[in-house]
């Protein structure tokens, strides 16, 4: 974790949108302080994923509640079905929206989470292409890597970032319920 927190860090200053992968089914809970934190002087945006498993009247109001955060523009999709893809590309844009480069350079965003979000599985879907590799066991990204999508949108995948010490034991719980922690880690 520390040298995922690090890769982020060193690669802020290369990106124009920092992309939180959310998972629908418990937003608050995959919702990471630590990167909130550490991207703080970043627009975001806040991808609400694997939203065909989620509660939709749930999802809506979560979708709410980050939109009246201010700095934070929600989307819902499922990148598996594909619903809502293409509301992320547009989002970044319009959250640069002003930019004196925008008509010069493609729109650079990192896209960062807890582990096992489905981040790989949005940048496969939305590439079109298998550029990342992507499964139900979280880890499987290990480097910081640079994803051209479009001509006018480029990615900088990350690693899963999980934080030192969650506040409420219950999120641990239901992270491991959602499996974005390792089988081994789990004291059953």
């Amino acid at each position: 974790m520390a040298k995922t927190k690090r890769l982020i860090l060193e690669n802020l200053k290369r990106v124009d949108v920092v992309i939180e992968v959310l998972d629908a089914r418990a937003p608050l809970s995959s919702r990471n302080p630590l990167l909130r934190q550490i991207t703080a002087s970043k627009p975001r945006l806040a991808v609400l994923n694997k939203d065909d498993l989620a509660d939709p009247v749930a999802t809506v109001l979560w979708a709410d509640q980050f939109r009246g955060e201010g700095h934070t523009l929600p989307v819902q999709i499922s990148a598996t079905t594909r619903k809502g893809l293409d509301s992320i590309p547009r989002t970044c844009r319009e959250l640069c929206r002003g930019a004196s480069w925008l008509s010069r350079r493609p729109v650079r965003a990192l896209i960062a989470g807890i582990p096992n979000v489905g981040k790989s599985t949005i940048i496969n879907a939305l590439s079109r292409k298998r550029k990342a590799e992507a499964g139900a066991t979280p880890g499987l990204t290990r480097d910081l890597r640079r994803i051209p999508i479009t001509g006018k949108f480029e990615l900088f995948d990350t690693p899963g970032l999980l934080w030192h010490k969650f506040e409420d034991p219950l999120t641990g719980l239901i992270l491991a319920y959602l499996g974005t922690v390792k089988r081994a880690r789990i004291d059953y």
